[in-house]
């Protein structure tokens, strides 16, 4: 099947069991050397290109850009808020939402 992964159940339907894939093993070669290099899959391959691909040097201006990219794509949440504080202002928001939909004469089923 190749680099596809399948449950155990799946596999023992298929005749695929682990003392089978021994078997078959063990009729292949006796003694298995696990020093040896094997041949890389598909998915080896990808993952070590991948580890060693080489990044371009971002530029001085991308450098002065990224930490405002960061904190766009991943802002600063600050865990130590008060919670009466935070739903008060949150509750007006809605409460503001909920006035500008009367105000624009929404229906309740808006």
């Amino acid at each position: 099947m190749g680099d596809i992964l399948l449950s155990e159940g799946v596999m023992e339907q298929l005749g695929y069991t682990a003392q089978t894939l021994t078997d078959h093993a063990r009729v292949v070669q006796s003694v298995y050397d696990m020093d040896e290099d094997a041949a890389m899959t598909g998915v080896c391959r990808v993952l070590a290109y991948g580890a060693t691909a080489n990044y371009p040097e971002p530029t001085p201006e991308e450098k002065v850009l990224q930490s405002d990219e960061d904190l766009h794509c991943f802002p600063e949440v600050h865990i130590n808020q008060d919670q009466e504080k935070t739903r008060a202002q949150e509750w007006k928001i809605l409460t503001d939402k909920l006035g500008e939909a009367a105000r624009l004469r929404c229906s309740a089923s808006f």
